[in-house]
């Protein structure tokens, strides 16, 4: 009525809540890529390593078809590009160079985003040693550290074994959960046929710590995205 002072009622209807668009499209995902120099045990850039995206975990049946491709360039860099996906993806990526170790990563993604992954740093492997199933045998580090003792019968195949001590726990082919440690010994098992051994196998490591003869030394595997051969410590 024009009157300051005055009342107004107002009268409003709310509209259900719009869902967000689901974006189609494809990620980005970045690293860096090091090898460890034979010589002085520096962390090079590692030129022509190459990384694979794949999805994680991978389907049931049918394998896990490769999503992504790319490799290094000289200073260690890779981009890779996946396959258009809707909305978010988890994707498992491998990172690879002939002769040395494997680093995987896992990365969660929304599409048309990028992320980098942490560094991968690559040593390089001890030859593989082949192992017939019936008869075992003994694999050593190519710097003589670390020693795995196969007897008869532990494997369900003929196996190709390859057996590397590891200089830091960097080199470890898991990205290591947060808070876990990184002191102790780390060796790194190529080729064991099956996930796990019929009977245990025995791996011998130095004793860095000039551990008294009898100490009881706890022994663990990383089992992050991979399953690592067992072992028993005796």
């Amino acid at each position: 009525n024009q009157v300051p002072g005055g009342i107004a009622r107002l009268g409003f209807v709310t509209n259900p809540p719009v869902a967000a668009p689901v974006v189609t499209d494809s990620a980005v995902v970045t690293g860096l890529v090091y090898y460890v120099d034979p010589a002085t045990g520096d962390s090079l850039p590692l030129s022509g390593a190459e990384a694979r995206a794949v999805l994680y975990p991978p389907p049931s049946s049918g394998g896990a078809p490769v999503l992504g491709f790319a490799t290094t360039d000289t200073s260690g860099f890779f981009e890779l590009t996946t396959t258009p996906f809707a909305g978010s993806a988890t994707f498992l990526v491998n990172i690879n160079f002939m002769g040395y170790s494997e680093a995987l990563r896992i990365v969660t993604i929304m599409a048309g985003r990028c992320q980098s992954v942490d560094d991968a740093v690559l040593q390089q492997l001890s030859p593989p040693v082949f192992v017939p199933a019936a008869i075992g045998g003994t694999i050593m580090d190519m710097g003589g550290g670390a020693t795995l003792v196969v007897p008869p019968g532990a494997l369900e195949e003929d196996s190709l074994i390859q057996v590397t001590l590891l200089a830091l726990a960097e080199h470890v082919r898991d990205a290591s959960a947060i808070y876990t440690s990184t002191a102790g010994t780390f060796v790194d098992i190529t080729g064991v046929s099956g996930e796990v051994t019929s009977v245990p196998v025995v791996l011998r490591i130095p004793n860095s710590y000039n551990l008294p003869l009898g100490t009881e030394v706890p022994m663990g595997k990383i089992v992050v995205v991979t399953k690592f051969l067992p072992f028993v410590l005796i």
